[in-house]
């Protein structure tokens, strides 16, 4: 599994592929944060080790000629979900298990069953044989305390934009392989809105939209944390892995 430990700048710049200057200028223009200032000869800046992928993104939006501010308005929705997670303490892992109560209690919203149907379902989802989707005291406690539309606004873009995928991770490839990311405004300013999913393009068309883009960024974060050089088959056989669609992850998000 790719490591989670900070990284310095001269990793950024090679996993993300961009040149000094443009992350000088990006660091200038807060597109990339850094974990504190150095000071003093010799100290070096520290990343965290998704600024990696942050760089991924904005270079592809660079490629495509998009204006600074538009990546600004773009990379702020990965920092205020990113935000979000650490306030309630998540990590990715956390997040097959708040989908799948929050699934239950959008069933109860529904009338599916009542107050005391959903305490018992929560229950019987406490089992660890629903592995990541098993409802331990801890998200029991973060979802007492968090606004569903909370939940729902900020997931998508948390999940995606911390995602380190491996070469023979080819359940990740089924699930996420295909699924465009969208960016879009509807009107004057460079504020974008975000969206991923089934609906994502449907919405990026009709909502109003003057200007959109979409990106694969699963294979732009795979390109992050495996080596082209070696790994180009390895690329290859994760992308056809979509294709198979028996294979279906343990909770639909």
């Amino acid at each position: 599994m790719p490591s989670q430990s900070p990284v310095s700048s001269t990793e950024i710049m090679k996993r993300a592929g961009i040149a000094r200057d443009v992350l000088t200028f990006w660091l200038r223009n807060g597109l990339l944060q850094p974990m504190e200032a150095a000071a003093g000869r010799g100290k070096h800046l520290r990343f965290e080790w998704y600024e990696a992928n942050i760089a991924a993104v904005m270079n592809q939006l660079r490629i495509l000629g998009m204006k600074i501010e538009s990546m600004l308005s773009i990379v702020g929705t990965f920092r205020e979900a990113i935000s979000w997670a650490e306030s309630y303490g998540i990590q990715p892992s956390d997040l097959p298990a708040l989908d799948t109560i929050f699934t239950l209690h959008k069933k109860r919203i529904n009338r599916l069953y009542d107050d005391a149907g959903l305490v018992k379902m929560i229950e019987q989802f406490s089992d660890e044989k629903y592995a990541e989707a098993r409802i331990t005291d801890r998200i029991k406690k973060i979802y007492y305390k968090m606004p569903k539309d909370e939940f729902y606004q900020h997931r998508d873009p948390f999940m995606i934009i911390t995602e380190q995928p491996e070469a023979s991770d080819v359940r990740q490839a089924v699930y996420q392989y295909g699924k465009l990311t969208y960016f879009w405004r509807s009107g004057e300013g460079e504020k974008y809105i975000f969206a991923w999913g089934e609906a994502a393009e449907f919405r990026s068309m009709c909502e109003g939209s003057v200007s959109s883009i979409a990106l694969d960024i699963p294979t732009i974060l795979w390109r992050v944390w495996n080596n082209p050089e070696d790994g180009i088959g390895g690329l290859l056989a994760w992308m056809k892995a979509g294709d198979d669609e028996e294979a279906k992850p343990e909770v639909e998000v």
